[in-house]
C-alpha cells in the first residue's frame, strides 16, 4: 500500500500510465480510464525507492508480458513513459 503522503504522486503516475505508456491502446476511450490503476502503486513504490530507469523499464515490461499477456516490446516502446515517470520523482523530491 502506498503511503497517503504519496497520493499526489500516485495520481500523476496514473496519468502517465494512461497517457504515455498505454500498452494496450485504450486511452482513446475515456470510459477505459483506470485500466492501468492497479499497476500505479507498484510504480510509485519503485519511484520512492529510487529505482533506475532500467529497473522501471523492466517492471513495465514484466507487466506487459506477464500480467497482460502481450508479446515482448522493445524498450523504445516504453522510453517516453519511463522518462516521464522518472521526471515525476524529480519533481516531487
Amino acid at each position: 500500500m502506498v503511503d497517503k503522503s504519496w497520493k499526489p504522486l500516485l495520481k500523476q503516475v496514473r496519468r502517465v500510465l494512461w497517457e504515455t505508456w498505454d500498452p494496450i491502446g485504450v486511452n482513446a476511450h475515456a470510459e477505459a480510464f483506470g485500466e492501468y490503476d492497479s499497476y500505479a502503486p507498484g510504480v510509485v513504490s519503485l519511484l520512492i525507492h529510487d529505482c533506475t530507469p532500467t529497473e522501471l523499464d523492466v517492471h513495465l515490461s514484466r507487466i506487459e508480458t506477464n500480467d497482460m499477456g502481450l508479446s515482448p516490446r522493445p524498450a523504445a516502446a516504453r522510453a517516453s513513459a519511463v522518462a516521464a515517470l522518472i521526471a515525476l520523482r524529480r519533481e516531487t523530491a
